[in-house]
Order: C-alpha cells, then structure tokens, then sequence
C-alpha cells in the first residue's frame, strides 16, 4: 500500500506539472496571439506611415516647383517693373523739360 500511496502522490504531482505546464503554454500561446496581432497592427501603421511620408514628399517637391515659379515670375515682374519706372522718370524729365521751355516762352 506505500507503494501505491506513493504513485498515487507522484501522479498528483504529476498532474499538477503538467497543469500548471498547459497553463503555461496557453499563456505563451495567448501572448504569442496578442504579438502576432501587434505586429499585423504596426505593419499597417507603417505602410499608412510610409504612404503619408510618400504623399508629404511629393506635395513638398510640388510646393517646390510652386515657389520656383512664383519665384521667377517676381522676377520678370519686378524687371517689368524697373524698366517702367526708367520710363515714367525719362517721361518725368521730358514733361519737365518741356514745362522749362513753355516757362522759357512765356517770358
């Protein structure tokens, strides 16, 4: 009968161990699960990420272009606008010219 007390009480260890091993391995697993489902989750985020940083980097190349331009027709204006100035002061100097002249014969 000691015999058999004994196996009994190494079957009840026994089956605690391997209890207390399926607990462990349903946790690992439930863990392993919650990774895997993190994972998927940061995948998308980075694929979103990387299409937003995709789409930020051709709108910045875009407003490049745009100031460029905006750039280079400031110029042309302002070049415009330098020789229309060289223009109103020679008319400026003429209609003063002639106000001299008128002033001259008047006298």
């Amino acid at each position: 009968e000691a015999g058999e007390e004994r196996i009994r009480d190494a079957l009840n260890v026994l089956s605690r161990a391997t209890a207390g091993i399926r607990e462990m391995h349903r946790t690992w697993v439930d863990k392993f699960r919650a990774a895997e489902e993190e994972q998927e989750r940061l995948k998308k985020d980075n694929a979103r990420l990387k299409q937003l940083c995709e789409d930020l980097e051709s709108e910045l190349s875009e407003a490049r272009d745009e100031i460029g331009t905006l750039q280079r027709e400031a110029e042309q204006a302002a070049a415009k606008i330098a020789a229309q100035q060289e223009t109103i002061e020679a008319q400026q100097a003429q209609i003063e010219a002639q106000r001299q002249e008128i002033d001259r014969l008047k006298e």
